[in-house]
């Protein structure tokens, strides 16, 4: 199991969201025991308690609730300080475009554009970021990515959004 910040925001919210152990592992497409290991090692860790499991349903502590929201905004800048640093070796003049997209989707979504894209613009340098939906709009406002591809929509005055149906595009 990879334990990479953002990873650890994944693992913990879908266990805050589930309130299940098992539900929340099934959910991420991992094993249970090694959900509950991963659990004890950052709660060792941390010297804290993200989580109260003497209760059905379990329930993110005080101290689960804080750690999530400040892990989420160091995940936030990880990500613009990644790409900040990319931009720094990229020649200007090269076609650059930073996509989001919710986890376990971009395989399956992206495969049938990616070899149109490459095909019609192959000098461009294409970034895919895998994330949560509810992280994309900071992403998008933070300037991490350029484009949002999610299933939950999310209003924002400053940007543009379009809601694709099966066969079509709209603008909102």
């Amino acid at each position: 199991m990879k334990n990479t910040l953002s990873d650890r925001l994944n693992y913990l919210t879908t266990l805050a969201e589930e309130q299940s152990i098992t539900r929340a592992a099934a959910r991420l497409f991992i094993s249970q025991p090694a959900l509950t290991a991963f659990l004890n090692r950052t709660e060792e860790e941390l010297g804290a308690r993200l989580f109260d499991r003497s209760t059905t349903p379990i329930r993110i502590t005080k101290a689960g609730a804080y750690y999530l929201s400040e892990l989420e905004k160091i995940c936030v800048m990880q990500d613009r300080l990644h790409q900040e640093l990319s931009d720094f070796s990229s020649n200007d003049l090269e076609l650059r475009i930073n996509i989001g997209i919710g986890r376990n989707r971009g395989s399956i979504w992206l495969s049938s554009v990616l070899p149109e894209l490459n095909r019609l613009y192959p000098d461009m340098r294409l970034t895919i970021f895998e994330d949560r939906d509810i992280n994309m709009l900071d992403k998008v406002l933070n300037g991490v990515v350029d484009i949002a591809i999610v299933e939950s929509y999310t209003y924002h005055s400053s940007l543009q959004t379009l809601c694709g149906a099966p066969h079509n595009v709209c603008n909102a």
